[in-house]
């Protein structure tokens, strides 16, 4: 089809998890030109006909506003499930898929796992890692060679030590093996039934293979654990302790695999977790400086399409800080508008 004349963009970032999507175009100055978001779009959860669904309709209440043909010079998409090569050659053919049945020309797709995205927007040209733990868990690592490293985030079948998800699995454990008989009866196992709205062993084996049964829920026991450990409580403390231990574990091996306390270097730590309670961060940090002294800890302040937005500016060489705070303000304003 003939076109009349195209307008450039620099870029389209999108941050695309197992709860929701998101997506902006944004120019270089920092304004944000349009704003979409719709529902979950992780694959492994879904299905891939679902998450094209998702995916597609996203992007094309995003570009509703122009009427020309759009030339986006960085597409910087972020989606959880990216995990293998396989799967990323999956997801790459079908964002092609997507932008041609939209008539939408995109120079650059950049695109990979959302904790890669998320990391690669929060550090810059920093050597550090990205340590995230939420219902999941994951740690990104990048050198000043820009060699990347990846530990975890295997999903809840393979992995995700650390997590909330992990957490209350490990609350689930204790509670079966309370109620067996091989472990002191706890406090953890009232709270785990009472939260559950169980009243023994039967009713929870029943609830755990049943369709009730979800990672959501089963991540949501993490905040009862919390809370026995601020009473003290033992066996809540201990499923901490190694929630702490097991993060600080795979921080020690990607700063192995990626010599990074050669220099100084960042970690940052996002999700629930690590953000709202101090508890397992302290340990994970207790675990790590016997071994490693030479980083500085900060929290992720941004969400992940903030990271997603500025790794398209890094990647256009157009990155300044001053940018970064204008583009916060703009995006903070439309989030909380928007949801």
């Amino acid at each position: 089809m003939e076109q009349s004349h195209m307008i450039t963009i620099p870029i389209l970032a999108m941050d695309g998890g197992g709860t929701n999507c998101r997506a902006v175009l944004c120019n270089t100055h920092g304004t944000i030109l349009s704003f979409a978001k719709g529902g979950a779009c992780n694959f492994h959860n879904i299905g891939l006909k679902k998450t094209k669904e998702t995916l597609r309709a996203v992007i094309k209440q995003l570009i509703q506003p122009y009427q020309e043909h759009l030339y986006i010079q960085k597409g910087v998409i972020g989606l959880a499930g990216i995990d293998t090569t396989n799967a990323l050659d999956m997801m790459f053919n079908l964002f092609k898929d997507i932008f041609t049945e939209l008539d939408v020309t995109v120079g650059e797709i950049i695109l990979n796992n959302d904790g890669w995205v998320t990391m690669m927007g929060t550090l810059g040209k920093k050597a550090g890692l990205l340590v995230i733990s939420g219902t999941g868990s994951i740690v990104y690592g990048k050198n000043r060679k820009k060699q990347i490293a990846r530990v975890g985030g295997w999903g809840h079948l393979l992995g995700d030590e650390g997590s909330g998800y992990f957490i209350g699995q490990t609350a689930l454990r204790h509670c079966v093996r309370a109620l067996d008989g091989r472990e002191p009866h706890s406090a953890v196992t009232d709270v785990v039934l009472r939260h559950l709205h169980l009243s023994d062993l039967e009713s929870l084996v029943t609830w755990t293979y049943s369709s009730d049964y979800s990672i959501d829920k089963v991540a949501a026991l993490a905040k009862e654990v919390f809370a026995l450990a601020a009473q003290g409580e033992a066996v809540a403390e201990y499923i901490l302790d190694q929630a702490g231990q097991d993060l600080a574990e795979a921080c020690d091996t990607a700063i192995q695999k990626l010599e990074l306390d050669a220099d100084p270097f960042e970690i940052v730590v996002a999700g629930g977790i690590l953000q709202n309670e101090a508890y397992v961060l302290n340990k994970m940090l207790d675990a790590l400086l016997p071994n490693h002294q030479r980083f500085t800890i900060r929290q992720l302040q941004n969400e992940p399409i903030h990271c997603a937005v500025l790794y398209g500016l890094y990647a256009l060489d157009r990155y300044s800080l001053s940018l970064e705070i204008e583009l916060s303000k703009n995006l903070d304003r439309l989030i909380a508008k928007e949801g």
